[in-house]
């Protein structure tokens, strides 16, 4: 499932920021300022977080090649490193490290880590045959919307802004239904089916009629009409919920791994929401039964090929 290096980038991104303190901000791609030559410099992911009042950045680079990674690289990284200020920087590669390129990252301090994808191994498949993972999902629409105007009186249909009438007619679930006072800030259909609670809703498939009431304070909400805004106290919407389970196979299980121990194993697993739609989904794991099985000769062993990929930065790939 790792089909090109950004996406390798982005569930790097995704372990690490499941393995950050907390609080910590992981971002990828993110751009930081050389402190040498003032441009700014991509890296692949970035983790930004304060230890007491000193903020503390560490950075992510990654490669996702065919060969194992040498020292040449991690001498270009402990460079990059100093130049834009990093506290550590953390070298992630699909296809390991030469003995030379762990020797050089002890001596800049560059953390190093592997990440395998080790869903054909057969102690894996043994291991997700008893494996399931099933997605809850609820579909929701709207039927029917009704305003209380401020006052008490009910605002009729005829009367409907005829940009609100277009905007529910087209737009759907992101229709603007209402508008905050002073700020402008929209209120979709979608916002207000979002607050209810569905876990009354059988999980069946079977649609359920449901009545959604949102009241305002006075002077708040502004609706369109024919005779242009108006203030509202309350919205009515009539609505249908269902509930269904969708299976998530597992495409992928990724090893995630410092040179010293495994830091996280991952179920990458993908669901079909409806013809056009799909739904992917990454499971932290913690199974000690997916011991890795040491080769006959272990100095025999060659890691696997990856396909060569495009470089981005001078350091990364």
């Amino acid at each position: 499932m790792v089909s090109d290096w950004r996406d390798f980038e982005k569930l790097v991104a995704r372990i690490e920021e499941t393995l950050a303190p907390k609080g910590a901000v992981v971002k990828s791609p993110d751009r930081i300022r050389d402190m040498v030559s003032g441009r700014m410099r991509e890296v692949d992911a970035s983790i930004r977080f304060d230890v007491g009042s000193t903020p503390i950045l560490i950075t992510i680079e990654c490669r996702k090649r065919s060969a194992v990674q040498d020292d040449t690289w991690i001498e270009q990284l402990a460079t990059k490193r100093q130049k834009i200020g990093a506290a550590k920087t953390i070298a992630v590669s699909a296809t390991g490290f030469s003995a030379s390129a762990a020797q050089t990252a002890k001596h800049h301090g560059i953390e190093l880590r592997t990440f395998e994808d080790r869903i054909e191994e057969e102690i894996v498949q043994q291991f997700l045959s008893g494996f399931k993972i099933t997605l809850l999902v609820t579909d929701y629409a709207a039927r029917s919307i009704a305003y209380e105007l401020e006052g008490g009186n009910l605002l009729s249909p005829e009367r409907l802004g005829d940009d609100l009438i277009a905007s529910i007619k087209n737009d759907g679930l992101a229709a603007v239904v209402a508008t905050e006072a002073g700020t402008g800030y929209p209120l979709t259909l979608d916002g207000i089916l979002r607050r209810v609670d569905d876990r009354e809703v059988p999980e069946d498939g079977k649609p359920v009629k449901t009545k959604i009431e949102v009241t305002f304070a006075p002077r708040t909400m502004l609706v369109s009409t024919k005779d242009g805004p108006q203030f509202i106290h309350r919205i009515e919407v009539i609505a249908e919920f269902a509930r269904r389970q969708v299976p998530m196979p597992a495409k992928g299980l990724y090893e995630y791994a410092a040179p010293d121990r495994t830091l996280s194993q991952t179920i990458d697993a993908v669901g079909q929401l409806s013809d056009s739609e799909g739904v992917r989904m990454l499971v932290d794991i913690s199974s000690p039964t997916l011991e890795r099985a040491k080769p006959p000769d272990a100095t025999s062993a060659q890691p696997r090929e990856r396909p060569d990929t495009v470089e981005k930065d001078d350091t990364t790939a």
